[in-house]
């Protein structure tokens, strides 16, 4: 099971990348949300930072059902992809971050509601 970082967890000395990112913050309170998801990320065991989707495909392809991480996104409108290994193969789910909040990016033509996160652990 894929349960480390690639960021040592100890003091969390590793500086803020944040020139990795190629959304553009909405707001001031947009970008202290992301920073301070990205601290949590870091600290998370689960955060790979700039593995791509093919990366992550090749991480998780060993592992059973389940087996999760998250990434940075490679799609310019996001800041975080979910990769998670199903029976079918890895899916990569982006999260929005949008108002103040994250949630899973979801089929806009379904009118079931989105659920929405403070966080995104």
């Amino acid at each position: 099971m894929v349960t480390h970082s690639k960021f040592p967890a100890a003091g969390m000395s590793r500086p803020l990348d944040t020139s990795l990112r190629l959304k553009t913050f909405s707001s001031k309170s947009e970008y202290q949300l992301v920073v301070n998801t990205v601290r949590k990320l870091q600290e998370s065991g689960f955060y790979w930072s700039t593995v791509t989707g093919g990366e992550a495909n090749l991480l998780l392809s060993a592992e059973p059902a389940g087996t999760f991480l998250i990434r940075d996104s490679s799609d310019q409108r996001h800041f975080f992809t979910l990769s998670v290994k199903t029976e079918s193969g890895t899916k990569n789910l982006r999260i929005q971050c949008e108002g103040g909040s994250f949630s899973l990016q979801s089929d806009p033509r379904s009118s079931q509601p989105v659920p929405r996160f403070d966080c995104v652990l």
